[in-house]
This record gives structure tokens, C-alpha cells and sequence, in this order.
């Protein structure tokens, strides 16, 4: 069996493990180690979905002749934060223009501008329980006196009801919630994402 990392092949002597579940679990400790954890896999050169996990975990491992893995370090992960920290100060200004916006007619902007924000929101929300990776604590970022995982709970309500308020044409809705709710605490988000330094401890 080959098995690959990043496309790089590596030298896994396979012992007590008899199915596709134990030798990825395996695998998945050495990544954790190395600070590092997948995020894809590819079973003979089909991708596997997460709905789909268990299913192919059962699996012997006989079935298989190649194993490609995808995997995500501490370093990537304070990079795309950073990354993130500069795309959500440029989303907290357009938040901020939106009353104007929607008063002028300009819902394309809006639209769009909702858009990718959501995009880059679902971003954030896919690697905060990445973060120990990171070798940074919980504590350490803090949004508002509460954890960075908080975040899906406390923002997610504000997103959903500036959507609904855009459906039904509530512009003083929206533009509260825009203006007031959403674009203080995305500029606050930003700035700490963008403080958060590249490099440190627990990382390859």
C-alpha cells in the first residue's frame, strides 16, 4: 500500500492495524505530533466525503492500494487568521455602508458585500476548533470577554436576522444590525486575528 502526505510519500510500517479506520487513526496521531491534522482523504484515488467516514473507517485495509492524505499545520492556520484578520476590517466597512447603500438603491453592493462576508465568516467558523494547533490556549483570544469559539453562537443570530431583514425589505433592520451590531465586533474581530503572530509553539 502507498500512502502519501501532502503528496509526499511516506514510510508507514502497518502492524496491528487491519482496517482503514485504524491506520488513519494511527496516521492522525503522528500528524498531531508533528502539529499537523487532516483534513482530506483519498481512498485509490477517490475523495472521501465526511458523510461518508464511517462507512469507509470499516473498511480492510486489503481493499486498498493507495491512501492520499491533505493536512493543515499550526503555521497555515495562523497564516489564513491573519489572512482572515485583513478580509474582515474591509467587511466591517462595507457593514458600515450598508443604510447608505440600501437608501441609494445600491442593493447589488449589498448583496455582494453580505456575500462574501458570509463566505469568509464560515471560514473562521471551520478553523476555530482547528486552534489548538496553534499552540495558543483558548484564552488567549478573547472577543469580548468570551472565547473565539463562542463566536458561531453570538454571530450567526445577527447574520440570520440581517438576511431575513433583507428578504422582507426591513431597511431599518438591516441597517441596525449592519451598522451597530455586526460591523463593531467584525472590526474587533479583525484586529485580533491580525495581532495573532505567525509563528510560535506546537507547529511544524
Amino acid at each position: 500500500m502507498d500512502i502519501f502526505i501532502d503528496n509526499k510519500a511516506i514510510d508507514f510500517t502497518i502492524e496491528n492495524e487491519n482496517t482503514i479506520g485504524q491506520l488513519l487513526g494511527e496516521i492522525e496521531k503522528l500528524c498531531e505530533n508533528a502539529g499537523m491534522t487532516i483534513t482530506g482523504i483519498q481512498i485509490n484515488g477517490a475523495s472521501v466525503a465526511a458523510e461518508d467516514l464511517d462507512e469507509i473507517f470499516l473498511k480492510p485495509l486489503t481493499a486498498v492500494q493507495r491512501i492520499d492524505l491533505e493536512t493543515i499545520s499550526g503555521v497555515e492556520i495562523r497564516h489564513m487568521m491573519n489572512s482572515l484578520g485583513t478580509a474582515f476590517l474591509s467587511h466591517a466597512h462595507m457593514l458600515r455602508e450598508i443604510p447608505v447603500k440600501l437608501q441609494t438603491g445600491n442593493d447589488l453592493f449589498v448583496m455582494e458585500g453580505i456575500n462574501h462576508f458570509s463566505r469568509d465568516l464560515q471560514n473562521i467558523y471551520r478553523i476555530i476548533p482547528l486552534l489548538h494547533l496553534t499552540g495558543l490556549e483558548e484564552t488567549d483570544l478573547m472577543i469580548e470577554g468570551e472565547p473565539l469559539n463562542t463566536l458561531p453562537e453570538r454571530l450567526s443570530p445577527l447574520l440570520h436576522d440581517l438576511l431575513e431583514g433583507l428578504k422582507t425589505g426591513d431597511t431599518v433592520l438591516v441597517g441596525d444590525i449592519s451598522e451597530y451590531e455586526l460591523a463593531p465586533r467584525i472590526e474587533n474581530l479583525s484586529g485580533i486575528l491580525s495581532a495573532m503572530p505567525s509563528t510560535g509553539n506546537g507547529m511544524r
